[in-house]
């Protein structure tokens, strides 16, 4: 049984973040039940659902709660709060505090490991939605995850691609830092170099053939 959004956990409707976080699990859950009814499940991929996502609603569930102490939610009339207030307002005009809370409550900061890949700014997080130069124009990433497959930026200038891989293909021109960047269908960033490849392709989208993956150069 899988439980996702409200279901799963309750909280303070502070920030909207109820709906944010329940529109990530659905996420997170829907293309892991396609691959299982497609049988295209590798190995522990739909028990990654609540390690992936269990951290990231308890830390929605502490963060309303301590917003709910600021708002003084429950009406405690406490007279500390203005002082409270006061140094979290002090807090809010740092840069780094502003951008670790907005990237928290909006839940675009949200970071999976990805096991077996090289360490990379990108791989675990949410890819960006830059503009690809591509041979046949201007596209954006999310305009080609559409399809629910996935995707596969090469960057490398070897026409590098997985053989008999349901995850769409684009070779793109630019510098995000990366040969590749592997997408998952939630737009998360699993792979980063070439090498990593075989590993990303194996854990996250398993094989339409029952074969290994195989990366061909052309």
């Amino acid at each position: 049984m899988f439980l996702a959004g409200d279901a799963a956990h309750v909280h303070l409707p502070l920030g909207g973040q109820g709906m944010n976080v329940g529109i990530q699990d659905a996420f997170n859950l829907g293309w892991k039940l396609a691959a299982a009814v497609l049988g295209r499940v590798p190995d522990g991929l739909l028990d990654t659902y609540s390690s992936e996502r269990h951290p990231v609603a308890a830390r929605v569930i502490r963060n309303t709660r301590a917003q709910s102490v600021l708002t003084d939610w429950a009406g405690t009339g406490n007279p500390d709060l203005p002082e409270l207030r006061s140094f979290v307002a002090d807090l809010f005009a740092l840069p780094d505090a502003t951008h670790f809370i907005g990237g928290m409550i909006s839940g675009l900061d949200v970071h999976y490991d990805m096991p077996d890949q090289p360490e990379h700014p990108l791989l675990g997080y949410r890819l960006p939605n830059p503009d690809l130069k591509t041979a046949d124009g201007t596209v954006r990433p999310y305009e080609l995850l559409r399809s629910g497959g996935g995707l596969l930026i090469d960057f490398s200038g070897d026409s590098v691609h997985p053989e008999r891989a349901e995850v769409p293909y684009v070779r793109a021109y630019g510098d995000l830092g990366a040969d590749v960047l592997l997408v998952r269908p939630d737009g998360h960033v699993c792979a980063t170099t070439t090498d990593g490849l075989p590993a990303g392709l194996s854990r996250w989208f398993g094989t339409a053939t029952g074969a290994d993956w195989r990366i061909s150069a052309t």
